[in-house]
């Protein structure tokens, strides 16, 4: 009973999203696919591994990003696709036709 309370409580809930879900939502605005991420590079030792992680859209790369794990990576990648949408927003326009 006091789990289900807590747990159903909007405070609870985190009130922001992260750049992955808001480039997903974004990118279903207009069309059916979601972003694919996809690994560019691994480098380094195995216990300091750096990942490039490439975010992309009909097989266009919207966005890249770095980072010490496939997620933080593949989230910076959303971050840059979300900072740089005047480079790929053709391909969500061209879902009007």
């Amino acid at each position: 009973m006091v789990n289900a309370t807590i747990f159903q409580s909007d405070k609870v809930r985190s009130q922001t999203k992260d750049a992955k879900s808001l480039l997903q939502e974004f990118v279903q605005q207009y069309m059916t696919e979601t972003p694919v991420y996809s690994i560019l590079q691994e480098a380094g030792k195995d216990h300091e591994k750096t990942f490039t992680i490439a975010a992309t859209v009909q097989s266009v790369t919207i966005g890249v990003g770095v980072g010490p794990n496939k997620k933080k990576a593949q989230e910076n990648a959303a971050q840059d696709a979300l900072q740089n949408q005047e480079k790929w927003k053709y391909l969500l326009d061209e879902q009007k036709l």
